[in-house]
Formats: structure tokens, sequence, C-alpha cells
């Protein structure tokens, strides 16, 4: 809560210089760079994005090694660049040539952008998200573990840069929700609760024998597999 806490205020406004205006010219469209673009929540906000194209831009997009996915993504929204793990699959190489996209860092993307959305698992949101707040950008932040090993040096990429956080997924967001106006001295305890993974109706000596198999069968979210069995284990809730 000590890392997000302090965002609970207006974001500046922050726009790259050259921004795109919309058919009509009335409302810059935002250029958003989505890291982890084939996951869950890269997925969903592309969802978002389509409905509304006239008020957003993708501008980049970063994915591990799910190139098909990525190549589909690239041929239908033509970023500017992309990130993907490992050597591109023919599919992408192509997709990226028709697209006349390339091949870039997350840090690079991130500066490139309005707002990037930090949609990647574990410590690969680090680096952009740092980039981004000392850059003065709110950043749309999905990842949880950024805050967990790193608030402190996230808070103070924030205080110094002038940047904010934007929480869109799951409890920190809620935490976000609620502490929006709120004074702290109102404030004597958050309570989270589990909606639960795999798990969520197992006794505790269910839970002696279970497997990675088990673990990776979430009832809800087609997620992947670090974070479905973070989920399984709660380990997503530290």
């Amino acid at each position: 809560l000590t890392a997000i806490r302090p965002i609970a205020r207006p974001a500046p406004r922050c726009r790259a210089a050259g921004a795109s205006r919309t058919i009509e010219g009335m409302t810059d469209r935002k250029k958003v760079a989505i890291l982890g673009s084939t996951g869950s929540i890269g997925r969903q906000a592309l969802d978002v994005i389509r409905q509304f194209p006239d008020r957003w831009e993708v501008v980049a997009l970063a994915a591990g090694r799910n190139h098909e996915l990525l190549a589909a993504q690239v041929d239908e929204f033509r970023p500017s660049w992309a990130s993907w793990e490992g050597a591109a699959s023919g599919a992408l190489a192509d997709a990226m040539e028709q697209a006349r996209s390339r091949r870039s860092d997350t840090v690079e993307m991130v500066l490139a952008c309005d707002i990037p959305l930090v949609g990647t698992a574990g410590a690969a949101g680090l680096a952009p998200t740092l980039t981004a707040l000392r850059a003065g950008k709110p950043v749309a932040i999905a990842n949880k573990e950024v805050l967990v090993m790193a608030g402190h040096i996230v808070r103070r990429a924030m205080e110094t840069g002038g940047g904010a956080l934007h929480p869109v997924d799951s409890e920190h967001s809620a935490i976000w929700q609620c502490l929006w106006g709120e004074e702290s001295h109102g404030i004597r305890r958050i309570l989270l609760t589990a909606s639960g993974g795999a798990f969520r109706d197992f006794d505790r000596s269910a839970l002696a024998g279970v497997t990675a198999e088990q673990a990776l069968n979430h009832p809800t979210w087609n997620m992947g597999r670090k974070i479905t069995v973070d989920s399984a284990t709660l380990m997503n809730k530290g």
C-alpha cells in the first residue's frame, strides 16, 4: 500500500509530440504501447481499443513466445515497434515486413508513446515502468510484482519524474479506486478476498497432494503459466 497510496491524485496530462488527431479534428488520439499484448490483460486492452479507434492508437506491442498471436496483432494494428522472445517465426517476420514495423525493446517503446500498459509478468515490467515514470508519463499497470519487489523505487521515480500509476487489474486497481479522494487517516484497514484459482474448493488436507497440472487448470481465466500458478497458490496476493 505504501507504493500505491501516493497515486491517488489526478494524473498529469502527458502527450508525446506529434500525437495524431481524430477524423473530426476534435480530440487527440493517445498513443499506447501494450506490453504483454498476447496475455490476458493485453488481449482485453486491445478489445477495448478496437471499440474506440478514435481515442487510441497502438504504436507498440510486446509479447513473449506466442509469435502466432503477435503476428496477427501486428497485422491488425500496424504498430511502429514490436518486441518478442527468440527468433521471429515466419508468420511474425512476414507481418513485421508488411506493417513496416521495427523490432525494439520495451524501454524504447514506453518513451515513444503517451501511455504504456504494463501487462507483462514478473521483473520484466520494472524497467519500462521506471523509464515511463521518470519521463513524466502515466503508466497503466497490471503487474503487481513490480510494486511488491520495488515499490519504494517506483514511488521515488514518480516523485522525481512526475509520472503517475493507474492500476488497471485485480486487487491493486480495487484498492486504488477505494482510496481515491479519501484521507489516509480515515482508512483503518483494507481486506482483500481471493476469488480463487484451481484450488479454491480444496480443503487444507487436499492441498498436500496437488500437482502442477491441477494448478494450471484455472476455472475462469485463460492466462500464462506463471500467473495461473500464482493465482492457484495465492502468491499473487503477496
